[in-house]
């Protein structure tokens, strides 16, 4: 009986003992280390009183960037600013930071697109949720 209860021991502790070095040697496959995310990225976003807001985001690998927006029917002036951006734990949004604005914005990092977040980092919804798309050049 005594045997028996050692066997089962040792079982657990090799199973237990798999399991861990089996998730400690498979890497976490995310937005920030499997797509090649670094580029520009241009679309119209929505705009509450113009026509949209054409936006470019260029994102750099020393996690920079560069973005410029025009708000169409409304002005014909450019505006532009960078900063830094920094990418959320799971690796699949980052977040940008206006060195001349006091501002956050969040994206989703996808295949060849940076999707816009709302300001808590989640999905925008409803009819206009399809035009928060900026794709890659």
């Amino acid at each position: 009986m005594g045997m028996r209860y050692i066997f089962i021991i040792m079982s657990l502790m090799l199973v237990i003992g798999c399991q861990q070095s089996e998730e400690e040697n498979f890497p976490v496959y995310n937005s920030q280390n499997s797509v090649d995310w670094s580029g520009k990225y241009f679309g119209v976003l929505p705009c509450a009183d113009c026509e949209g807001i054409e936006t470019e985001i260029e994102l750099f690998s020393d996690l920079t960037f560069i973005r410029s927006m025009k708000y169409l029917g409304k002005s014909e002036i450019t505006f532009a600013d960078e900063g830094k951006f920094s990418w959320n734990e799971k690796g699949n949004k980052i977040i940008l930071k206006s060195e001349k604005a006091n501002f956050k914005d969040n994206f989703f990092v996808g295949e060849n697109i940076l999707i816009q977040l709302d300001k808590n980092g989640d999905r925008i919804k409803g009819n206009l949720s399809q035009h928060y798309i900026l794709k890659k050049k």
